[in-house]
């Protein structure tokens, strides 16, 4: 395999990776305003493992595409630049969609809710 086909395999599953990773932390998100948000009000501590095992997939998949990276630098330093930024990119995305997941988790306490009635309607 020449050095430009590795290159471009590498480019694909760096995109599988930070694609697989965003979709499944934005599925993830909009289930939690939908069909989990029981998950929402669990006890502190529960959220604090649900984060920790974000985390660490989060991290799994910041490993693998920055891997896919050096493998790629070692096999095309005449474009290093460009996949040095691509990467650095990738995993920002990565992080910014774990981090969008764990706001949406703790989005009650963020956000507490307020009685919307008494501010429409003052006692009389």
């Amino acid at each position: 395999m020449k050095a430009e086909e590795i290159s471009k395999e590498l480019w694909s599953l760096a995109n599988i990776v930070t694609g697989f990773s965003v979709a499944q932390y934005i599925a993830a998100t909009l289930a939690l305003g939908k069909d989990l948000t029981d998950i929402q009000h669990l006890a502190p501590f529960l959220k604090l493992i649900i984060v920790v095992a974000a985390a660490i997939f989060s991290l799994s998949y910041c490993f693998a595409v920055q891997r896919c990276g050096a493998l790629a630098l070692s096999v095309d330093a005449t474009h290093s630049i460009i996949w040095r930024n691509v990467t650095r990119g990738r995993i920002l995305c990565i992080l910014l969609f774990t981090c969008l997941f764990v706001f949406g988790l703790f989005a009650p306490e963020i956000f507490p809710e307020q009685n919307t009635e008494a501010k429409c309607h003052p006692p009389i």
